[in-house]
Protein backbone atom coordinates (compact mmCIF):
# COMPACT_ATOMS: atom_id res chain seq x y z
CA UNK A 1 0.00 0.00 0.00
CA UNK A 2 2.99 2.46 -1.02
CA UNK A 3 4.33 4.11 2.40
CA UNK A 4 0.63 4.14 4.16
CA UNK A 5 2.72 2.29 7.21
CA UNK A 6 3.64 6.06 8.24
CA UNK A 7 0.88 6.93 11.00
CA UNK A 8 -1.22 8.87 10.63
CA UNK A 9 -3.19 10.40 14.05
CA UNK A 10 -6.24 12.58 13.22
CA UNK A 11 -7.67 14.94 15.84
CA UNK A 12 -11.10 14.40 15.17
CA UNK A 13 -13.66 14.74 18.31
CA UNK A 14 -15.22 12.18 19.63
CA UNK A 15 -18.72 13.50 18.93
CA UNK A 16 -19.78 12.65 15.27
CA UNK A 17 -21.26 16.53 14.79
CA UNK A 18 -18.58 18.47 16.36
CA UNK A 19 -16.41 18.97 13.45
CA UNK A 20 -18.75 22.10 11.14
CA UNK A 21 -20.22 22.69 8.28
CA UNK A 22 -17.77 24.87 7.00
CA UNK A 23 -14.80 23.19 8.71
CA UNK A 24 -16.05 19.74 6.63
CA UNK A 25 -16.66 22.16 3.47
CA UNK A 26 -13.32 23.44 3.16
CA UNK A 27 -11.72 20.07 3.49
CA UNK A 28 -13.98 18.55 1.05
CA UNK A 29 -12.97 21.03 -0.97
CA UNK A 30 -9.61 20.70 -1.11
CA UNK A 31 -10.00 16.67 -2.28
CA UNK A 32 -12.33 17.97 -4.51
CA UNK A 33 -10.05 20.34 -6.21
CA UNK A 34 -7.88 17.63 -5.84
CA UNK A 35 -9.99 15.35 -8.51
CA UNK A 36 -11.21 18.45 -10.86
CA UNK A 37 -7.43 19.19 -11.22
CA UNK A 38 -6.37 15.44 -11.86
CA UNK A 39 -3.59 15.02 -9.25
CA UNK A 40 -5.51 12.89 -7.06
CA UNK A 41 -4.90 10.13 -9.23
CA UNK A 42 -1.35 10.74 -8.83
CA UNK A 43 -0.86 11.39 -5.52
CA UNK A 44 1.38 8.31 -2.80
CA UNK A 45 -1.78 6.25 -1.49
CA UNK A 46 -0.66 7.38 1.59
CA UNK A 47 -1.34 11.06 0.91
CA UNK A 48 -4.27 10.79 -1.46
CA UNK A 49 -6.04 8.79 2.03
CA UNK A 50 -4.69 11.50 4.45
CA UNK A 51 -6.72 13.61 1.78
CA UNK A 52 -9.76 11.19 2.49
CA UNK A 53 -9.61 11.53 5.94
CA UNK A 54 -9.42 14.76 6.50
CA UNK A 55 -12.54 15.66 4.18
CA UNK A 56 -14.62 12.85 5.97
CA UNK A 57 -13.52 13.39 9.96
CA UNK A 58 -16.80 13.09 11.46
CA UNK A 59 -17.59 10.12 9.12
CA UNK A 60 -14.95 7.65 10.01
CA UNK A 61 -15.03 8.80 13.30
CA UNK A 62 -18.63 7.63 13.36
CA UNK A 63 -17.70 4.49 11.39
CA UNK A 64 -15.15 3.56 14.08
CA UNK A 65 -18.42 2.51 16.23
CA UNK A 66 -19.51 0.40 14.06
CA UNK A 67 -19.38 -3.41 15.55
CA UNK A 68 -16.95 -5.64 14.25
CA UNK A 69 -17.60 -7.23 10.83
CA UNK A 70 -20.07 -10.48 10.58
CA UNK A 71 -17.96 -12.41 8.64
CA UNK A 72 -14.24 -12.49 10.90
CA UNK A 73 -11.25 -14.66 9.33
CA UNK A 74 -9.01 -16.46 11.97
CA UNK A 75 -5.94 -14.54 10.49
CA UNK A 76 -7.57 -11.08 10.80
CA UNK A 77 -4.94 -9.95 13.66
CA UNK A 78 -5.47 -6.52 15.07
CA UNK A 79 -1.73 -5.97 15.04
CA UNK A 80 -1.76 -7.11 11.63
CA UNK A 81 0.02 -3.59 10.10
CA UNK A 82 -0.77 -5.02 6.52
CA UNK A 83 -4.78 -5.63 6.97
CA UNK A 84 -5.34 -2.62 9.38
CA UNK A 85 -4.93 0.46 7.76
CA UNK A 86 -7.73 2.55 10.40
CA UNK A 87 -4.93 1.71 13.16
CA UNK A 88 -2.18 3.25 10.95
CA UNK A 89 -4.54 5.95 9.53
CA UNK A 90 -6.79 6.44 13.06
CA UNK A 91 -4.25 4.67 15.66
CA UNK A 92 -7.21 2.84 16.47
CA UNK A 93 -8.87 -0.73 14.93
CA UNK A 94 -11.69 -0.66 13.09
CA UNK A 95 -13.36 -3.27 10.60
CA UNK A 96 -15.40 -0.74 9.43
CA UNK A 97 -12.72 1.80 8.54
CA UNK A 98 -10.34 -0.74 7.06
CA UNK A 99 -13.09 -1.91 4.68
CA UNK A 100 -14.41 1.42 3.57
CA UNK A 101 -10.75 2.04 3.32
CA UNK A 102 -10.40 -0.95 0.97
CA UNK A 103 -13.22 0.29 -1.01
CA UNK A 104 -11.47 3.68 -2.09
CA UNK A 105 -8.63 1.90 -2.71
CA UNK A 106 -9.82 -0.42 -5.23
CA UNK A 107 -11.45 2.67 -6.85
CA UNK A 108 -8.29 3.83 -6.86
CA UNK A 109 -6.70 0.81 -8.54
CA UNK A 110 -9.17 0.00 -10.71
CA UNK A 111 -9.45 4.01 -11.93
CA UNK A 112 -5.89 4.17 -12.79
CA UNK A 113 -6.08 0.65 -14.43
CA UNK A 114 -3.60 -1.20 -11.89
CA UNK A 115 -4.94 -4.59 -12.55
CA UNK A 116 -1.80 -6.53 -10.73
CA UNK A 117 -2.83 -4.56 -7.35
CA UNK A 118 -5.99 -4.97 -7.38
CA UNK A 119 -5.60 -8.90 -7.88
CA UNK A 120 -2.73 -9.78 -6.54
CA UNK A 121 -3.84 -11.87 -3.05
CA UNK A 122 -6.56 -13.26 -4.96
CA UNK A 123 -6.96 -17.17 -5.32
CA UNK A 124 -5.22 -17.63 -8.97
CA UNK A 125 -8.36 -19.99 -9.72
CA UNK A 126 -10.89 -17.64 -9.06
CA UNK A 127 -9.13 -14.52 -9.56
CA UNK A 128 -10.46 -11.59 -11.69
CA UNK A 129 -9.89 -12.08 -15.17
CA UNK A 130 -8.06 -8.96 -17.67
CA UNK A 131 -11.50 -8.79 -19.78
CA UNK A 132 -13.72 -8.28 -16.30
CA UNK A 133 -11.61 -5.57 -15.14
CA UNK A 134 -11.28 -3.85 -17.69
CA UNK A 135 -15.24 -3.86 -18.08
CA UNK A 136 -15.10 -3.05 -14.41
CA UNK A 137 -12.95 0.25 -15.18
CA UNK A 138 -15.10 0.82 -18.89
CA UNK A 139 -18.20 0.79 -16.04
CA UNK A 140 -16.35 3.54 -14.16
CA UNK A 141 -15.91 5.81 -16.80
CA UNK A 142 -18.92 5.91 -18.43
CA UNK A 143 -20.55 6.64 -15.06
CA UNK A 144 -17.93 9.45 -13.53
CA UNK A 145 -18.06 11.55 -16.35
CA UNK A 146 -17.33 14.67 -14.17
CA UNK A 147 -15.23 15.55 -11.24
CA UNK A 148 -18.20 16.07 -8.80
CA UNK A 149 -19.83 12.36 -9.87
CA UNK A 150 -16.63 10.98 -8.42
CA UNK A 151 -16.63 13.04 -5.76
CA UNK A 152 -20.30 11.87 -5.16
CA UNK A 153 -18.68 8.30 -5.51
CA UNK A 154 -16.17 9.12 -3.10
CA UNK A 155 -18.91 10.28 -0.39
CA UNK A 156 -21.15 7.46 -0.75
CA UNK A 157 -18.46 4.74 -0.26
CA UNK A 158 -17.56 6.30 2.97
CA UNK A 159 -21.47 7.00 3.90
CA UNK A 160 -22.42 3.32 2.54
CA UNK A 161 -21.51 1.50 6.38
CA UNK A 162 -22.67 4.63 8.50
CA UNK A 163 -25.56 3.30 9.54
CA UNK A 164 -23.90 0.84 11.99
CA UNK A 165 -22.59 3.13 13.98
CA UNK A 166 -24.46 1.93 16.77
CA UNK A 167 -25.50 5.78 17.94
CA UNK A 168 -26.67 7.01 14.58
CA UNK A 169 -30.03 4.93 15.42
CA UNK A 170 -30.92 6.54 18.49
CA UNK A 171 -30.08 9.73 16.96
CA UNK A 172 -32.49 9.15 14.25
CA UNK A 173 -35.38 8.16 16.64
CA UNK A 174 -34.70 11.50 18.81
CA UNK A 175 -34.65 13.56 15.55
CA UNK A 176 -37.77 12.04 13.66
CA UNK A 177 -39.93 10.33 16.61
CA UNK A 178 -39.70 6.97 14.37
CA UNK A 179 -38.64 3.78 16.06
CA UNK A 180 -35.21 2.10 14.02
CA UNK A 181 -35.03 -1.04 16.43
CA UNK A 182 -36.25 -3.05 14.14
CA UNK A 183 -34.25 -1.61 10.86
CA UNK A 184 -31.14 -2.72 9.32
CA UNK A 185 -28.49 -0.08 8.94
CA UNK A 186 -29.38 0.92 5.24
CA UNK A 187 -32.76 2.20 6.34
CA UNK A 188 -31.40 3.76 9.63
CA UNK A 189 -28.65 6.03 7.03
CA UNK A 190 -31.47 6.93 5.16
CA UNK A 191 -33.56 8.18 7.46
CA UNK A 192 -30.47 9.89 8.81
CA UNK A 193 -29.94 11.64 5.69
CA UNK A 194 -33.35 12.50 5.43
CA UNK A 195 -33.39 13.72 8.98
CA UNK A 196 -30.06 16.15 7.96
CA UNK A 197 -27.82 14.27 10.01
CA UNK A 198 -25.28 13.46 8.20
CA UNK A 199 -23.03 16.50 7.59
CA UNK A 200 -20.88 15.56 4.41
CA UNK A 201 -24.20 15.21 2.29
CA UNK A 202 -23.93 18.81 2.50
CA UNK A 203 -20.33 19.01 0.55
CA UNK A 204 -22.24 17.77 -2.39
CA UNK A 205 -23.38 19.57 -5.59
CA UNK A 206 -27.47 19.58 -5.34
CA UNK A 207 -27.38 17.85 -8.62
CA UNK A 208 -24.41 15.13 -6.93
CA UNK A 209 -26.94 15.29 -3.43
CA UNK A 210 -29.54 14.18 -5.15
CA UNK A 211 -28.37 11.36 -6.92
CA UNK A 212 -26.88 9.97 -3.73
CA UNK A 213 -30.08 10.54 -1.63
CA UNK A 214 -32.16 8.58 -4.66
CA UNK A 215 -29.58 5.76 -4.28
CA UNK A 216 -30.08 5.82 -0.63
CA UNK A 217 -33.25 4.90 -0.76
CA UNK A 218 -32.87 2.49 -3.16
CA UNK A 219 -29.86 0.84 -0.96
CA UNK A 220 -33.10 0.98 1.80
CA UNK A 221 -35.32 -1.28 -0.43
CA UNK A 222 -32.40 -3.51 -2.19
CA UNK A 223 -29.38 -4.77 -0.94
CA UNK A 224 -28.01 -5.73 -4.39
CA UNK A 225 -24.97 -8.28 -2.72
CA UNK A 226 -28.85 -10.12 -1.54
CA UNK A 227 -29.79 -10.20 -5.01
CA UNK A 228 -26.48 -11.30 -6.28
CA UNK A 229 -26.82 -14.35 -3.73
CA UNK A 230 -30.64 -14.65 -3.77
CA UNK A 231 -31.07 -14.07 -0.84
CA UNK A 232 -33.64 -11.71 -1.17
CA UNK A 233 -37.04 -12.34 -3.49
CA UNK A 234 -38.27 -10.53 -6.53
CA UNK A 235 -40.54 -8.46 -4.47
CA UNK A 236 -37.08 -6.73 -3.32
CA UNK A 237 -36.91 -5.63 -6.79
CA UNK A 238 -40.12 -3.24 -6.52
CA UNK A 239 -37.87 -0.48 -5.85
CA UNK A 240 -36.63 -0.76 -9.72
CA UNK A 241 -39.89 0.44 -10.88
CA UNK A 242 -39.68 3.28 -8.54
CA UNK A 243 -36.13 4.71 -10.37
CA UNK A 244 -37.21 4.76 -13.71
CA UNK A 245 -36.37 8.12 -15.10
CA UNK A 246 -33.29 8.30 -12.82
CA UNK A 247 -30.65 5.73 -14.77
CA UNK A 248 -27.45 8.17 -13.36
CA UNK A 249 -28.33 7.45 -9.72
CA UNK A 250 -28.51 3.61 -10.09
CA UNK A 251 -25.55 3.24 -12.19
CA UNK A 252 -24.02 5.23 -9.25
CA UNK A 253 -25.39 2.65 -6.46
CA UNK A 254 -24.53 -0.33 -8.47
CA UNK A 255 -20.68 1.59 -8.70
CA UNK A 256 -21.19 2.22 -4.61
CA UNK A 257 -21.58 -1.47 -4.08
CA UNK A 258 -19.26 -3.10 -6.76
CA UNK A 259 -16.65 -1.11 -4.53
CA UNK A 260 -18.26 -2.01 -0.94
CA UNK A 261 -17.52 -5.70 -2.24
CA UNK A 262 -14.48 -5.30 -3.43
CA UNK A 263 -13.10 -3.64 -0.46
CA UNK A 264 -15.29 -6.26 2.14
CA UNK A 265 -12.25 -7.89 3.28
CA UNK A 266 -10.39 -5.13 3.71
CA UNK A 267 -10.34 -5.92 7.46
CA UNK A 268 -8.46 -9.02 6.80
CA UNK A 269 -5.68 -7.86 3.99
CA UNK A 270 -6.31 -4.24 2.69
CA UNK A 271 -3.74 -4.48 0.22
CA UNK A 272 -5.56 -5.40 -2.79
CA UNK A 273 -9.30 -6.75 -3.57
CA UNK A 274 -9.73 -10.13 -2.03
CA UNK A 275 -13.23 -10.22 -2.35
CA UNK A 276 -14.08 -9.31 -6.09
CA UNK A 277 -13.31 -12.43 -7.83
CA UNK A 278 -14.02 -13.90 -11.38
CA UNK A 279 -17.65 -15.28 -9.74
CA UNK A 280 -18.16 -12.38 -7.54
CA UNK A 281 -17.99 -10.14 -10.50
CA UNK A 282 -19.83 -11.78 -13.06
CA UNK A 283 -22.87 -11.89 -10.57
CA UNK A 284 -22.90 -8.16 -9.81
CA UNK A 285 -23.15 -8.24 -13.84
CA UNK A 286 -26.14 -10.23 -13.99
CA UNK A 287 -27.40 -8.42 -11.28
CA UNK A 288 -26.48 -4.91 -13.25
CA UNK A 289 -28.21 -6.50 -16.45
CA UNK A 290 -31.55 -7.82 -14.54
CA UNK A 291 -32.21 -4.26 -12.81
CA UNK A 292 -31.41 -2.62 -15.93
CA UNK A 293 -34.12 -4.50 -17.52
CA UNK A 294 -36.43 -3.83 -15.07
CA UNK A 295 -35.45 0.29 -14.91
CA UNK A 296 -36.51 0.04 -18.76
CA UNK A 297 -39.33 -2.08 -18.69
CA UNK A 298 -38.16 -5.10 -20.16
CA UNK A 299 -38.12 -7.58 -17.29
CA UNK A 300 -40.75 -8.10 -14.69
CA UNK A 301 -39.63 -8.39 -11.20
CA UNK A 302 -40.12 -12.38 -11.32
CA UNK A 303 -38.09 -12.79 -14.54
CA UNK A 304 -35.40 -10.66 -13.29
CA UNK A 305 -34.80 -12.45 -10.36
CA UNK A 306 -34.99 -15.76 -12.02
CA UNK A 307 -32.38 -14.63 -14.33
CA UNK A 308 -29.62 -14.69 -11.42
CA UNK A 309 -30.60 -18.16 -10.93
CA UNK A 310 -30.52 -19.27 -14.61
CA UNK A 311 -26.98 -17.71 -14.56
CA UNK A 312 -25.92 -19.43 -11.49
CA UNK A 313 -26.92 -22.81 -12.90
CA UNK A 314 -24.97 -21.48 -16.39
CA UNK A 315 -22.15 -21.67 -13.70
CA UNK A 316 -22.63 -25.04 -12.28
CA UNK A 317 -23.43 -26.52 -15.49
CA UNK A 318 -20.48 -25.35 -17.18
CA UNK A 319 -18.43 -26.77 -14.27
CA UNK A 320 -19.46 -30.44 -15.34
CA UNK A 321 -22.91 -30.59 -12.90
CA UNK A 322 -26.49 -31.23 -14.39
CA UNK A 323 -28.69 -28.93 -16.09
CA UNK A 324 -30.88 -27.05 -13.51
CA UNK A 325 -33.44 -25.28 -14.92
CA UNK A 326 -36.05 -22.17 -13.13
CA UNK A 327 -39.62 -24.05 -14.17
CA UNK A 328 -38.94 -27.34 -11.77
CA UNK A 329 -40.07 -25.66 -9.11
CA UNK A 330 -37.95 -28.25 -6.68
CA UNK A 331 -35.15 -27.19 -9.07
CA UNK A 332 -35.41 -23.32 -8.74
CA UNK A 333 -35.39 -24.01 -4.84
CA UNK A 334 -32.19 -25.49 -5.29
CA UNK A 335 -30.95 -22.99 -7.92
CA UNK A 336 -31.65 -20.50 -4.38
CA UNK A 337 -29.84 -22.29 -1.85
CA UNK A 338 -26.84 -23.05 -4.44
CA UNK A 339 -26.79 -19.07 -4.84
CA UNK A 340 -26.76 -18.30 -1.54
CA UNK A 341 -24.18 -20.71 -1.09
CA UNK A 342 -22.19 -19.44 -3.58
CA UNK A 343 -21.47 -22.40 -4.80
CA UNK A 344 -19.38 -22.74 -8.18
CA UNK A 345 -18.44 -26.09 -8.65
CA UNK A 346 -19.89 -29.67 -9.46
CA UNK A 347 -18.73 -30.88 -6.11
CA UNK A 348 -19.95 -28.52 -3.79
CA UNK A 349 -23.35 -28.43 -6.04
CA UNK A 350 -23.53 -32.24 -5.58
CA UNK A 351 -23.21 -31.67 -1.32
CA UNK A 352 -26.21 -29.24 -1.55
CA UNK A 353 -28.20 -31.34 -3.61
CA UNK A 354 -27.56 -34.88 -1.48
CA UNK A 355 -28.33 -32.59 1.23
CA UNK A 356 -31.68 -31.65 -0.31
CA UNK A 357 -32.98 -34.76 -1.31
CA UNK A 358 -32.18 -36.06 2.29
CA UNK A 359 -34.55 -34.04 3.83
CA UNK A 360 -37.79 -35.61 4.82
CA UNK A 361 -40.31 -34.85 1.86
CA UNK A 362 -42.92 -32.58 4.09
CA UNK A 363 -39.78 -30.52 5.06
CA UNK A 364 -38.61 -30.73 1.70
CA UNK A 365 -42.33 -29.17 0.32
CA UNK A 366 -42.20 -26.71 2.95
CA UNK A 367 -38.64 -25.37 1.97
CA UNK A 368 -39.58 -25.18 -1.59
CA UNK A 369 -42.83 -23.57 -1.20
CA UNK A 370 -41.03 -20.97 1.27
CA UNK A 371 -38.49 -20.16 -1.29
CA UNK A 372 -40.96 -19.82 -3.67
CA UNK A 373 -42.68 -16.93 -2.22
CA UNK A 374 -42.17 -13.37 -3.93
CA UNK A 375 -43.80 -11.41 -1.88
CA UNK A 376 -45.05 -9.36 -4.70
CA UNK A 377 -48.65 -10.15 -4.97
CA UNK A 378 -48.76 -13.63 -3.80
CA UNK A 379 -48.46 -13.20 0.40
CA UNK A 380 -45.24 -12.94 2.52
CA UNK A 381 -42.07 -13.77 2.09
CA UNK A 382 -39.23 -14.15 4.13
CA UNK A 383 -35.74 -12.39 3.72
CA UNK A 384 -33.37 -14.87 5.30
CA UNK A 385 -30.43 -12.39 6.27
CA UNK A 386 -26.83 -13.55 6.79
CA UNK A 387 -28.72 -17.42 5.46
CA UNK A 388 -25.32 -17.05 3.23
CA UNK A 389 -22.92 -16.50 5.89
CA UNK A 390 -24.49 -19.43 7.41
CA UNK A 391 -23.85 -21.29 4.81
CA UNK A 392 -20.28 -20.69 4.50
CA UNK A 393 -19.96 -20.66 8.47
CA UNK A 394 -21.50 -24.35 8.08
CA UNK A 395 -18.82 -25.59 4.87
CA UNK A 396 -15.71 -23.91 6.73
CA UNK A 397 -16.49 -25.71 10.36
CA UNK A 398 -17.03 -29.30 8.40
CA UNK A 399 -13.84 -28.60 5.36
CA UNK A 400 -11.82 -31.30 6.75
CA UNK A 401 -14.59 -33.25 7.00
CA UNK A 402 -16.32 -36.20 4.49
CA UNK A 403 -18.64 -35.35 1.52
CA UNK A 404 -21.00 -37.05 3.36
CA UNK A 405 -20.39 -35.28 6.80
CA UNK A 406 -20.64 -32.19 4.71
CA UNK A 407 -24.12 -32.62 3.27
CA UNK A 408 -25.22 -33.93 6.72
CA UNK A 409 -23.92 -30.21 8.14
CA UNK A 410 -25.96 -28.40 4.98
CA UNK A 411 -29.13 -30.36 5.48
CA UNK A 412 -29.32 -29.21 9.00
CA UNK A 413 -28.72 -25.69 7.70
CA UNK A 414 -31.57 -26.68 5.25
CA UNK A 415 -34.32 -27.63 8.18
CA UNK A 416 -33.19 -24.72 9.98
CA UNK A 417 -33.78 -22.13 7.17
CA UNK A 418 -37.32 -24.28 6.50
CA UNK A 419 -38.27 -23.01 10.58
CA UNK A 420 -37.45 -19.29 9.58
CA UNK A 421 -39.60 -19.34 6.25
CA UNK A 422 -42.40 -20.79 8.72
CA UNK A 423 -44.71 -22.38 6.44
CA UNK A 424 -45.18 -19.59 4.25
CA UNK A 425 -46.07 -20.25 0.43
CA UNK A 426 -46.85 -18.32 -2.65
CA UNK A 427 -51.15 -17.58 -2.82
CA UNK A 428 -52.30 -17.08 -6.28
CA UNK A 429 -53.62 -14.00 -7.21
CA UNK A 430 -53.18 -12.08 -4.28
CA UNK A 431 -53.54 -8.21 -4.13
CA UNK A 432 -51.07 -7.79 -1.20
CA UNK A 433 -47.05 -8.46 -1.22
CA UNK A 434 -44.77 -8.40 1.56
CA UNK A 435 -41.11 -9.19 2.07
CA UNK A 436 -40.09 -9.24 5.95
CA UNK A 437 -36.40 -9.25 6.79
CA UNK A 438 -35.23 -12.08 9.46
CA UNK A 439 -31.86 -11.67 10.69
CA UNK A 440 -30.00 -14.92 11.02
CA UNK A 441 -26.86 -14.16 12.01
CA UNK A 442 -28.12 -15.08 16.50
CA UNK A 443 -27.56 -18.91 14.85
CA UNK A 444 -23.39 -18.51 13.84
CA UNK A 445 -22.31 -19.07 16.77
CA UNK A 446 -24.03 -22.80 17.39
CA UNK A 447 -23.24 -23.45 13.56
CA UNK A 448 -19.11 -22.80 14.28
CA UNK A 449 -19.04 -24.93 17.38
CA UNK A 450 -17.69 -28.13 18.17
CA UNK A 451 -20.64 -29.74 18.42
CA UNK A 452 -22.52 -28.77 15.10
CA UNK A 453 -19.34 -30.10 13.96
CA UNK A 454 -19.65 -33.57 15.36
CA UNK A 455 -23.53 -33.43 14.99
CA UNK A 456 -25.08 -30.93 12.51
CA UNK A 457 -28.58 -32.04 13.76
CA UNK A 458 -27.89 -30.02 17.25
CA UNK A 459 -28.80 -26.93 15.18
CA UNK A 460 -32.27 -28.45 15.29
CA UNK A 461 -32.76 -27.64 18.62
CA UNK A 462 -32.34 -24.14 18.62
CA UNK A 463 -35.15 -21.68 19.38
CA UNK A 464 -36.42 -19.71 16.68
CA UNK A 465 -38.39 -16.54 17.82
CA UNK A 466 -40.03 -14.32 15.88
CA UNK A 467 -37.31 -11.95 14.32
CA UNK A 468 -36.48 -9.66 16.83
CA UNK A 469 -34.87 -7.74 14.75
CA UNK A 470 -37.10 -8.20 11.67
CA UNK A 471 -37.85 -5.49 9.41
CA UNK A 472 -40.99 -5.08 6.81
CA UNK A 473 -38.99 -3.66 4.26
CA UNK A 474 -41.68 -4.25 1.32
CA UNK A 475 -45.45 -3.80 1.55
CA UNK A 476 -47.29 -3.76 -1.83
Amino acid sequence: MGNLYSRIVLGASDAYMTVTRSMTRATASELLQSIRSGTYWKLDETEALQLLARAFQPEFKALANSPAAAEQAASALEDNARSRPSKLLFDQVSDEIDRTITGVLCLRWVWIGDYEHFTQGQDPKLRLSRASFDRFRDLCRATLKTPEDMFGLLTATVVNDLGKDETLATRVEEATAKSMSKENHDVVLYEAVQADLVACMHQLEPEQRETLVIGLKMGSRLNLGQLAQAENVPGSLDVMLELRGHEQAFEMKFLEQLFDVAGAAGHVDATCSKSMIEPVFQAFMTVHKVLSDILHDRSSLRKAYDEVLTQRAKMIETGGYRKLTVDIKEDRALLRLLTMGRIVNKDQAAWFEDAFNSLDSSVRENLVQGLSVDGWKDGKAILPYYMPALLQAGLRNTKDESASAKSNAIASLMRFLTKILDGTYPHKDDAEGEVVEHDLLFAKKKIMSPEFKMDPSVLDDLPVAEPATASTVLKI
